[in-house]
């Protein structure tokens, strides 16, 4: 079950804990707004993984890019679902849903691909993070070592 407004709450201080956070600015009735954070990674013209400034950055069709979230996350007790805002979508943003699994602690990228020339800035709501409870106790699914803990 996704939780709504009422349930989200303490479930956000207990399950899942995310930095910085703001229930009033950030909370929706089913959802967690992710915000954009300053660093976006694309491929260079030598192929290598590069981070760059995202303020003023164009993105265009043919690329992707891994979008660093504003905030950090800690998942204790929770399977968290992150879906691409109706305004993103609308950018052309596009996004298959993710998930992040109790275990987890650190950074949040997310890969997109964009259909248009678009703009984004640091602070835009781009994710909405929903919580699904389930009938049982989670226990960590998360190991910590993707990729050694790269990028």
């Amino acid at each position: 079950m996704i939780l709504n407004k009422s349930k989200l709450g303490g479930k956000l201080t207990r399950n899942v804990i995310l930095t910085p956070f703001d229930f009033k600015e950030d909370v929706d009735e089913f959802s967690v707004k992710i915000r954009v954070g300053q660093t976006v990674y694309f491929r260079d013209d030598n192929k290598k993984l590069q981070p760059h400034k995202i303020a003023g950055l164009v993105l265009k069709p043919g690329e992707v890019y891994l979008i660093e979230a504003a905030q950090t996350v800690n998942v204790k007790s929770a399977v968290v679902m992150c879906t691409l805002n109706e305004r993103m979508r609308r950018l052309g943003l596009v996004y298959s849903p993710g998930f992040f699994y109790p275990g987890y602690e650190g950074k949040m990228l997310f890969a997109v691909s964009v259909a248009r020339n678009t703009t984004i800035k640091p602070g835009d709501a781009f994710i909405s993070m929903h919580l699904i409870e389930g009938g049982t106790n989670f226990k960590s699914s998360y190991d910590g070592k993707y990729n050694g803990g790269k990028i």
